[in-house]
């Protein structure tokens, strides 16, 4: 009678089995790697970005004339958008 796994009765299955898996893994590899596709080939629209950066520019600048020192909360809005529109974040 022959063994369904390794195609030979006197062979242990536990080698044939951990053979197979590999086989599978590479083939489920192979297949990822055909089927997904990369993230950075679609296109985002920065402009709204960069508008939001020069607008929170404009507020830190307004802010820095008219209160003083309490203008730095408006600097995580600053490296926020202008990270976001060069694409760093």
């Amino acid at each position: 009678m022959k063994s369904r796994l390794c195609g030979d009765e006197n062979t242990k299955t536990a080698p044939c089995n951990k053979i197979n898996v590999l086989q599978r893994g590479e083939m489920y590899l192979e297949y990822i790697c055909r089927t997904n596709r990369p993230m950075e080939n679609t296109k985002k629209s920065k402009s709204i970005y960069w508008i939001l950066f020069i607008v929170s520019v404009i507020a830190f600048i307004g802010l820095y004339q008219v209160i003083g020192g309490v203008s730095i909360l408006v600097l995580p809005f600053n490296c926020t958008f202008f990270a976001k529109a060069l694409d760093i974040m």
